[in-house]
């Protein structure tokens, strides 16, 4: 959950790495733009991505900037 004044926020989405993962991987993938999608409606926009692989899986992090703020 985010403060109503926070003007940035961070989504993470843990991905299988896998080569056997793949089906799971693409329904992580279309979740998480899902939610990429949600936060647009909210005022958000996806400013930075950054991909950590970790072991089996990965981890996206996916930095959110608030739109029409005035910094």
């Amino acid at each position: 959950m985010t403060a109503r004044d926070d003007v940035y926020t961070t989504v993470t989405t843990l991905l299988p790495a896998g080569e056997g993962d793949q089906p799971r991987r693409s329904r992580q993938i279309r979740t998480r733009m899902q939610a990429l999608n949600l936060w647009a409606k909210e005022g958000w926009r996806l400013r930075d991505s950054i991909d950590v692989p970790a072991g089996d899986v990965i981890e996206v992090h996916d930095t959110l900037e608030r739109t029409g703020t005035n910094r």
